[in-house]
């Protein structure tokens, strides 16, 4: 019973990934821009707040430890970061009812390079 809402949520997932997308990427111009990006993140925060009241989370990654439970990680990189640390979110992960709803598609660490130069 917890999990029936799973599958529209799932639907709705992509529409907000798409949503925060779009407000990334609309170049503020003049105050008209401002107060629409500000309308489209009221818009945002109602659908944020319906996911959460049906125990949907989105996940915190960037930072965190790789975990193949609940991420996938689509690049490996070399980095000053500890390996397997999450570098970048590529599309953000929910979690339903504590379970994973969708992975995190993230970029990981691969450790920094150990290189050792003659000279």
């Amino acid at each position: 019973r917890k999990m029936a809402s799973r599958d529209i949520v799932l639907q709705i997932l992509p529409t907000i990934d798409n949503f925060e997308l779009a407000l990334k990427s609309v170049p503020v111009e003049n105050e008209s821009v401002m107060e629409f990006i500000g309308g489209m993140e009221l818009i945002r925060a109602q659908l944020m707040k319906v996911l959460e009241e049906n125990n949907v989370v989105p996940m915190e990654t960037i930072g965190k430890k790789f975990d193949p439970y609940y991420h996938e990680a689509l690049v490996k990189i070399q980095s000053d970061k500890e390996e397997n640390t999450i570098l970048e979110e590529f599309q953000k992960g929910y979690l339903m009812h504590s379970k994973v709803l969708r992975h995190a598609k993230v970029k990981v660490s691969a450790g920094k390079t150990n290189v050792q130069k003659n000279i």
